[in-house]
């Protein structure tokens, strides 16, 4: 689960009740949700973002929380993306 840290995101190593402290990690490589769509496709090395009202990663910046870099190519209709965070 991503979890947002102010300005950027970090993803829960285990399940964290609302309002509780658990492990999350800062680096790494995760398969994300992804928004889908016209303008949705990424290329290696596009930064990303966090959309926490659809909970995807998304090319958008506004309104989004800066989430790390996309490290595959994903078609506009692909549902996962594979990003670095950190």
């Amino acid at each position: 689960h991503v979890v947002i840290l102010t300005d950027r995101i970090g993803v829960a190593l285990e399940a964290i009740a609302s309002g509780d402290t658990g492990t999350v990690t800062l680096t790494g490589v995760f398969d994300l949700p992804a928004a889908t769509g016209s303008g949705n496709d990424l290329t290696v090395g596009e930064k990303v973002y966090w959309d926490a009202t659809n909970s995807v990663i998304t090319p958008t910046a506004t309104d989004n929380t800066f989430a790390g870099y996309a490290v595959a190519a994903k078609a506009a209709a692909g549902t996962t993306a594979r990003v670095r965070i950190g």
